[in-house]
């Protein structure tokens, strides 16, 4: 069994400062797809430019986030300061 087919839960710490991490989520049809693929729900363009539409935000219980992560996908986590 590859990695592609098999979900994972990734348990990530904070960096010092920070309450939380928002995550932009890696979209396709299939693991091989070249068209229709978004990440943060927006597609970049063929000049390189991309303005994510949505991105969630995973508030940390300990110092720590957990976030599932279906097979065959991918997450970007950035660290986020506030609220």
């Amino acid at each position: 069994m590859g990695i592609l087919a098999t979900d994972a839960e990734v348990h990530a710490p904070l960096p010092e400062g920070y309450i939380k991490l928002t995550f932009l989520r890696l979209t396709a049809r299939g693991v091989e797809s070249r068209d229709g693929v978004t990440l943060g729900g927006a597609a970049v363009s063929t000049d390189g430019t991309w303005v994510p539409a949505e991105s969630t935000a995973i508030a940390s219980k300990k110092g720590m986030v957990i976030v599932a992560i279906p097979k065959g996908s991918a997450i970007l986590l950035r660290p986020a300061s506030g609220a």
